[in-house]
């Protein structure tokens, strides 16, 4: 096995915490900044912008994007494939993954956006999904990412503009 490809030593440097959220920055070979998280047999590292993994789906910045796009030219008769719906999972995971992260190294305002990204994925899912049971394995999530959504805001808003400030983004979100 080529050495520069083997992972052990990052393994045995960097602890996994079972029940911990444990994500750090690094700094890709290209110099580029890239998002870790270490998990029970491994590490997912991710991309900091646009798509965690790094892709462009049809050149678009992420796969909901190009639903939008492909909704647009079909119209109200828009239904997602088996194969998209594949890729709406994954965007979901992905966008999760990376926002915990977000959350566990206090960035906030980039937490707000991955969730408020799974949100709106979310309701054109619910707009676009072939049937009930697809649309609902998503929406069971919904509460938790809205918490997400709204703890990452009150947070960002805490530490940027006081506690008042904070208070304001709890009740706007608790009245969305």
């Amino acid at each position: 096995m080529e050495p520069d490809k083997n992972i052990d030593g990052i393994l045995q440097t960097w602890a996994y915490e079972p029940g911990n959220v444990v994500a750090r920055f690094v700094e890709g070979d290209d110099g580029r900044e890239v998002l870790q998280m270490r998990i029970e047999m491994g590490v997912l590292q991710m991309e900091v912008d646009g798509r965690p993994d790094g892709q462009r789906p049809y050149g678009a910045e992420t796969y909901f994007d190009y639903l939008l796009s492909e909704s647009l030219r079909d119209g109200d008769s828009f239904v997602l494939s088996e194969a998209q719906c594949e890729e709406v999972d994954r965007e979901f995971v992905q966008f999760y993954h990376r926002r915990i992260c977000w959350l566990a190294l206090r960035e906030f305002r980039k937490a707000k956006l991955d969730a408020e990204h799974t949100l709106e994925l979310m309701e054109f899912a619910a707009l676009h999904g072939p049937d009930e049971d697809w649309i609902l394995s998503h929406e069971q999530y919904r509460p938790y990412v809205m918490f997400h959504q709204v703890k990452a805001s009150a947070l960002a808003a805490l530490d940027e503009g006081g506690a008042e400030t904070a208070i304001v983004e709890i009740e706007d979100g608790i009245r969305r």
